[in-house]
């Protein structure tokens, strides 16, 4: 039988905001109480979604929220709705990681949940030349992209565009928009996942979804 997914409700208290591009803000927020979540869970205000980057050792979360969701909150104390889903990689062994190379293939905002599980895998000391990212690139993106200081020979020419938080991790990620947005490979996901892999055939690959 699958998994039963748990819906609560959770207070959290805001502890600091900072303004980010196309009207989005990242907030550092707490819990009222200890509460672990894992990349694949979903926060939400009043059906607006609130992104998680991360949780840090003070359980305190790192987050990202658009400006639709921004709107719903009125004061520094509020409510979130949590949807808690099944995250399989949370079962992968240290060996298990590093037998392969990760391929997370992120589309629209999931990438914040790559992001979160990355930081995870971070923590655990890792080696994170073995992940690479790749996701769709939106007009209301938060986040600029610019020239990445780290290069791969599978990567199609024109796509350069990276964000500086993965460029510091080490982490190769590439961009990919289908209204030739610059930095950007030109064409859908599906395509761009497809000229990776017919590049690296000799390569044992994981591929993980994020939607």
């Amino acid at each position: 039988m699958p998994e039963q997914l748990q819906v609560k409700n959770l207070h959290f208290k805001c502890i600091s905001v900072e303004p980010l591009h196309q009207g989005w803000q990242q907030w550092l927020i707490a819990p009222e109480t200890d509460f672990s979540f894992n990349p694949k869970d979903r926060l939400s205000i009043d059906d607006q979604a609130v992104y998680l980057l991360w949780q840090n050792k003070q359980q305190q979360l790192l987050c990202v929220l658009p400006s639709s969701t921004i709107q719903k909150i009125h004061d520094k104390e509020f409510t979130l709705t949590y949807q808690q889903n099944p995250n399989q990689l949370e079962k992968m062994t240290t060996e298990q990681f590093h037998a392969q190379h990760h391929l997370m293939i992120c589309h629209g905002y999931a990438i914040f949940s790559a992001i979160h599980q990355i930081y995870r895998w971070k923590n655990l000391g890792w080696d994170l030349n073995r992940v690479v990212v790749v996701s769709e690139a939106l007009d209301q993106w938060p986040i600029l992209l610019k020239p990445s200081k780290l290069i791969a020979y599978f990567i199609p020419n024109g796509a350069i565009g990276s964000i500086d938080l993965l460029d510091d991790w080490k982490i190769l990620a590439r961009f990919c928009s289908e209204d030739d947005l610059p930095g950007c490979f030109s064409g859908s996901l599906a395509e761009f996942e497809q000229e990776i892999l017919a590049s690296t055939l000799s390569w044992h690959w994981n591929v993980i979804g994020y939607r």
